[in-house]
């Protein structure tokens, strides 16, 4: 199993993707938009008292059933408050987080070995240290996120990270779209999370005005403040952090400057956006419009996709699917069983923001006729290209006949569809064969289907 498929299955998501736990951000609303697309939404629980952090969690449960997380920050918290918290969760059987800030939580796995603890990790020791405490999975953040930030770059530290345990690795800081997700993908990461890219979606609890200014933000906007500190944070430009620059200018000391720190985040999230801090990573520069959360994974996994098609094998995370068809036309996502000329079983998994959605039918979506006999002649073209009894021609095997074709139930979003294909004849480069469309064990399509290929027919043919 890919390391990829290893993270989905142990947290039960559809795509490798974490929603940061971003403070006065990410409440229920942004996470459950998250989740019920297949990703990690993660409630912000920074600076929040418990009774807020039950509420969000009784919310979000009312908008889906798909897994979610709660982010506890614990540079802030006594040992009494988080033990406090977890008391909650616990109880409400909220079992996910993930945690930052300090390595006490080494002894919560002992104290609460209900819990899947996610670590939030900035250099090789601190991985290492997550993994032999007990630790399922590590989030490598690099200094480019947002708010409080470690001292290395992602792109330096994740192989090292990845090289060092071997258990998933999320990669977090400087990520918005599917080339920083590739990258990621290149250098060992199981997943990636995004915080900054979610700050200026349509769900994310943060004023409007906020928002905006990440859209707007260059790739120079990005500064830190708080450097000389133990805890340093990523901002955006403003007054805030101007008057802050000029009074480290003027020689003034850490002590004297925390003021701009304690409550700035919750004052520019409320709407105080000159008086506030704007934490946003570095790749705020890449962020241009606010959208839904659905619609930022959608492009994210589409633009992800489509450079694996062209240049990698990071997409297909079981075995590479030799088939000349690109994104978003590739409907085969892995291969279980292949035997050459013979049988096929492949699987696609279609997603609830799949293309065709949007045009087929506007508010009912359902799966078109014709993309499904597609993706079943795609699952037979396996069988008849790989390893064939003749040289493979140059020429894409082309579909000349469908017979008996049966729709049997109609086909909806976020489905796992298998394809079997049992193989009748190959002869002359004309093969003929049945193929089955399941969902589960029941039959929602069958066809008899006949593909040639067309070098290899020609060759039989008698001259002109």
């Amino acid at each position: 199993m890919d390391k990829s498929d290893a993270l989905c299955a142990l947290l039960g998501l559809k795509v490798p993707i974490f929603q940061g736990g971003m403070a006065w951000a990410s409440d229920a609303t942004l996470a459950g938009a998250v989740s019920s697309n297949g990703g990690l939404g993660i409630i912000g629980a920074g600076g929040r008292h418990i009774g807020w952090i039950i509420e969000q969690i009784e919310v979000i449960r009312k908008l889906t059933i798909k897994p979610f997380a709660v982010n506890l920050p614990l540079e802030d918290l006594s040992d009494y408050q988080i033990d406090e918290r977890l008391e909650a969760l616990l109880a409400l059987d909220s079992l996910l987080i993930t945690v930052s800030g300090s390595r006490r939580y080494l002894r919560l796995f002992d104290r609460y070995p209900d819990f899947e603890i996610i670590p939030l990790v900035g250099t090789v020791m601190e991985a290492k240290l997550a993994e032999r405490g007990g630790a399922k999975v590590v989030i490598c953040e690099g200094q480019e996120s947002g708010g409080s930030i470690g001292k290395l770059s992602l792109f330096s530290l994740l192989p090292q990270v990845v090289d060092s345990v071997s258990i998933p690795v999320v990669a977090a800081g400087g990520i918005a779209d599917g080339r920083g997700m590739a990258a990621a993908f290149a250098l060992g990461a199981s997943g990636i999370q995004m915080g900054t890219r979610f700050l200026a979606s349509k769900e994310s609890s943060v004023c409007d005005a906020y928002k905006k200014i990440v859209v707007k933000a260059r790739d120079s906007d990005s500064r830190v403040m708080f450097a000389p500190t133990q805890k340093p944070v990523r901002v955006l430009v403003n007054t805030s952090f101007r008057k802050y620059a000029r009074e480290v200018g003027d020689g003034e000391s850490a002590d004297s400057l925390e003021h701009y720190r304690k409550g700035g985040l919750r004052r520019a999230s409320a709407g105080d956006i000159e008086n506030g801090l704007i934490q946003a990573g570095e790749i705020a520069g890449m962020v241009e419009s606010i959208e839904p959360a659905a619609e930022i994974l959608n492009t994210v996994i589409s633009g992800f996709k489509a450079i694996a098609l062209k240049g990698g094998s990071f997409l297909n995370l079981d075995k590479q699917v030799p088939l000349r068809h690109d994104f978003p036309l590739l409907m085969i996502d892995a291969i279980e069983v292949l035997e050459p000329l013979k049988y096929c079983r492949a699987r696609f998994y279609l997603r609830p923001d799949f293309w065709a959605f949007g045009c087929h039918y506007r508010g009912y979506p359902v799966m078109p006729g014709s993309l499904l006999l597609e993706a079943m002649s795609q699952a037979m073209t396996l069988v008849v290209q790989k390893e064939s009894v003749e040289p493979l021609s140059s020429t894409p095997v082309l579909i000349t006949k469908i017979e008996n074709v049966k729709f049997l139930e109609q086909v909806e979003p976020d489905t796992e569809l298998h394809f079997e294909v049992h193989l009748g004849s190959f002869k002359r480069g004309l093969a003929t064969g049945n193929v089955v469309c399941l969902v589960g064990e029941k039959e929602v399509c069958r066809c008899r289907m006949q593909l040639v290929d067309p070098d290899l027919i020609g060759k039989h043919l008698p001259p002109k």
